[in-house]
């Protein structure tokens, strides 16, 4: 009936109390703030208009759409979802008729540990508010219509490793502060309006997953590259970044996709490429790059299209050097 993400089922399943676990939907009536009561199984989960009830099992699981509730017309995220205090994980995704700006009273829920608001209406800037949630973990506003820049604030929170705020109008420069503070973290932030450098502070931020792509990002990114990191996936393509390629570090046991096109970026291709055991993807086509592609490795599955349109690079797949 809903879609729960794999974290989220192994986060919940962890549980070791008497607990229960409740799946609450939001109803589709216009002014109805958490409105007609969701029966699951033998559990109840009264409507929400004032305090949340000390009697009622705690709510840890929010989760929207049902086939069975559709949001039938433009509704607001309801202010009372700030009552269900026990609530873990929110997930409302794929509601185009959810239109509202991010409501200051989801700075309540102390224990939420996963907030989805993504595919949505949603609209306004990123609430500063946001690092009031201590306990959060994973932070999707993707696909929404998301302004404004990014709070600097979300770097204060002890445990927030994702972040996707990809696929909206954000403006503005990347925060420096974003992610310090754990390892193995996801930055996803590509199709926006993001301007000015990549902070240098990443070089000590071991990202799992990066992708800036389709920004307007300037200057040196080489800060994401390193042997020792653990990076699977690398995707800056159509920026304005500049940084000279051959003198990069990959990621050998780990890097599975790299993608640069549409950037500054020149130098030559380092042959240590080849030694990217699981690479899986790798485009530096329209750069300022030269000197022989490196043959060998799983660069030799790549055809033109992966290096085409740079200065004066050569060699299989493109033409020979001479």
């Amino acid at each position: 009936m809903v879609e729960i993400m794999k974290e989220e089922k192994s986060s919940l399943n962890e549980k070791k109390d008497n607990t229960h676990c409740i799946v609450a939907m939001l109803s589709p009536l216009v002014g109805t703030p958490l409105g007609a009561q969701t029966l699951l199984g033998t559990v109840t989960f009264p409507a929400v208009t004032g305090p949340a009830s000390t009697a009622m099992p705690p709510a840890m699981l929010l989760a929207w759409p049902s086939s069975k509730t559709p949001l039938l017309a433009p509704s607001p995220i309801p202010p009372a979802i700030g009552n269900l205090r026990y609530l873990q994980v929110v997930r409302l995704h794929k509601l185009p008729n959810l239109y509202s700006t991010i409501p200051p009273e989801i700075a309540k829920l102390s224990n939420l540990r996963f907030l989805t608001i993504s595919w949505t209406g949603v609209y306004g800037s990123v609430p500063s508010f946001l690092a009031n949630l201590t306990a959060l973990e994973q932070l999707d506003l993707s696909f929404n219509k998301l302004s404004g820049f990014i709070p600097s604030s979300l770097g204060d929170l002890p445990k927030l490793y994702s972040i996707d705020i990809s696929r909206n109008n954000l403006t503005g420069t990347i925060p420096a502060s974003l992610l310090h503070k754990v390892s193995d973290s996801y930055l996803l932030l590509s199709h926006n309006n993001l301007t000015g450098p990549v902070p240098k502070s990443f070089q000590k931020v071991d990202f799992r997953r990066v992708d800036l792509s389709r920004n307007k990002l300037i200057g040196d990114a080489s800060v994401f590259f390193g042997q020792s990191k653990s990076t699977q996936s690398i995707d800056l393509s159509r920026n304005k970044l500049m940084f000279d390629l051959s003198k990069v570090k990959f990621p050998e046991a780990e890097l599975l996709s790299l993608d640069l096109n549409h950037n500054m970026i020149y130098g030559s291709i380092p042959k240590q490429i080849t030694k990217v055991v699981n690479l899986q993807g790798f485009n530096v086509s329209y750069n300022m790059l030269c000197g022989e592609i490196p043959q060998g490795g799983k660069l030799g599955k790549l055809d033109k299209y992966s290096f085409f349109h740079n200065k004066c690079l050569c060699g299989p797949p493109l033409e020979p050097c001479t």
